[in-house]
C-alpha cells in the first residue's frame, strides 16, 4: 500500500525509477552529511585559527586549510557508503526500478 497509494497522492505521474533515486538519495546523503562533518572535526582547531589569524575569511579557511586535511579522514567512510549505496539500488530493484 506504501508503495502504490502514498506516491500517486504525493507525486502523481512520477515514475518509479525517479522516486527510487530521490529516496536513495535522501536516504545516502544523511550518512555523507555525517561522514563529511566527522572529517571536518579531525582538524585541529588550531589550524583554522591559525588561518583566521593571518586574515583569511571563514570560506578561505574551510577552502585551503581545513577541507584539504579532512579529504584523508573522509574518504574511507565515503568508500563504504556508496558501496552500501550500490546495494541498497538492489533493494530498489524489487520496485521495478533498474540497478545503478
Amino acid at each position: 500500500i506504501f508503495f502504490f497509494v502514498v506516491p500517486e497522492i504525493l507525486f502523481p505521474g512520477m515514475s518509479p525509477f525517479v522516486l527510487g533515486s530521490l529516496a536513495l538519495g535522501f536516504y545516502t546523503s544523511s550518512f555523507v552529511c555525517e561522514a563529511v562533518r566527522s572529517g571536518i572535526n579531525t582538524v585541529p582547531l588550531g589550524q583554522a585559527e591559525a588561518a583566521r589569524s593571518i586574515g583569511m575569511t571563514f570560506a578561505q579557511t574551510l577552502r585551503i586549510v581545513v577541507l584539504p586535511q579532512a579529504t584523508r579522514t573522509v574518504i574511507p567512510p565515503l568508500s563504504s557508503i556508496f558501496i552500501a549505496l550500490t546495494k541498497n539500488s538492489a533493494i530498489a530493484g524489487a520496485f521495478s526500478v533498474a540497478e545503478l
